[in-house]
């Protein structure tokens, strides 16, 4: 188990879900700043949502999937249409935004 810290939302991870299963960090899609409220509940600043650039997604590509203990991509049969066949396949993610670093 690997602690990471993602440097396109700064956001801090395990490579690892508690039950050992793999875990996938994707950046939220927003950047909430949050209302400041005054005196009398008067909002003294609004809330501001802003669009999150260069997201980190760190989910399998489409199409590629982990089977008998190894990423797999799936390719059309050129024998039988409408069937396909599972090739080896590099573990690729949908977005890599700004990467990530290890920390300790």
């Amino acid at each position: 188990m690997s602690k990471w810290r993602c440097k396109s939302c700064g956001g801090t991870y395990s490579d690892s879900m508690p039950d050992g299963g793999a875990y996938f960090h994707v950046c939220p899609p927003e950047i909430i700043t949050h209302a400041e409220v005054g005196p009398g509940n008067m909002i003294v600043t609004p809330e501001k949502r802003e669009k999150r650039e260069n997201i980190r997604n760190e989910n399998p590509r489409p199409g590629i999937s982990y089977f008998d203990g190894a990423w797999q991509r799936e390719v059309p049969d050129p024998e039988t249409p409408g069937r396909t066949l599972t090739e080896p396949a590099e573990y690729a993610i949908v977005s890599e935004g700004a990467g990530r670093e290890r920390v300790e």
